[in-house]
């Protein structure tokens, strides 16, 4: 497994580009945000694919990174303000899930990760929660909700268990979105430049993740004329350098 940075990634990218084509890199003019969008995305296709195969072949080398104290609090089943509160009550996230492959965490576990949560979709949490069967309304039970483009962790409080706060895993489509993520719900970390942050991915992998994320950009942007040479983000496409 190779541990970079994002700053790394992008120049051995640029590097393979170069030997690819044959081409100064800058001749492309594609900013790093463009290049980190695409080669984010394209590693979750490829660890989505090459993680069933793994399992098929009975090999388990997982890509998963933990967050390990996501703050709970406790909320009226009832999330609509207009509305009176039901009295009855969930935990939730205090801050919504970063996403993940697959579109769900892999485990939610207490924080000692001894006990597991049970994963219930929310259309039957109703439900489970009013099974008469004791073991299945009591035990430790979680599920998502979707509100707007943000997904929620609820856990079902039962008369042994309020947690405030739980341990979750899973492979994230964006890593920022994990070493950004409050713990404990102290408030959004602060970096002093996002491109120094974590980049993980296995070594066997970084040759096809640098052919699909050309093909892609080639694709879908190609080899604009002008690009954000300024360093100011401008978005080279949707507006038009003026310079001549």
């Amino acid at each position: 497994m190779l541990r970079t940075t994002i700053r790394d990634i992008i120049a051995s990218f640029s590097h393979a580009v170069e030997e690819k084509t044959g081409r100064p890199f800058i001749d492309f003019k594609w900013p790093n945000k463009l290049i980190y969008f695409h080669l984010i995305n394209q590693r979750a296709d490829i660890y989505y694919q090459t993680r069933k195969l793994n399992q098929k072949e009975g090999n388990y080398e997982d890509y998963t990174e933990v967050l390990p104290c996501v703050a709970m609090q406790e909320i009226d089943v009832v999330e609509c303000p207009c509305a009176p509160a039901s009295g009855c009550t969930f935990m939730r996230s205090v801050t919504p899930l970063p996403k993940y492959i697959g579109g769900a965490p892999t485990a939610v576990t207490t924080l000692t990760g001894f006990e597991r949560y049970n994963f219930v979709d929310w259309t039957m949490f109703k439900h489970r929660i009013n099974n008469r069967i004791s073991a299945s309304n009591k035990g430790l039970l979680y599920t998502l909700k979707t509100i707007g483009n943000e997904r929620w962790l609820y856990t079902y409080i039962t008369n042994d268990t309020k947690a405030r706060s739980v341990m979750i895993a899973g492979v994230p489509i964006d890593p920022m979105e994990i070493a950004l993520y409050p713990i404990c719900g102290e408030g959004k970390k602060e970096t002093c430049n996002l491109l120094d942050l974590n980049f993980i991915i296995e070594k066997r992998l970084i040759s096809t993740l640098f052919d699909t994320t050309f093909k892609k950009l080639i694709t879908i942007n190609g080899a604009t004329r002008y690009g954000d040479t300024k360093n100011d983000d401008r978005n080279a496409e949707s507006s038009p350098d003026t310079r001549t």
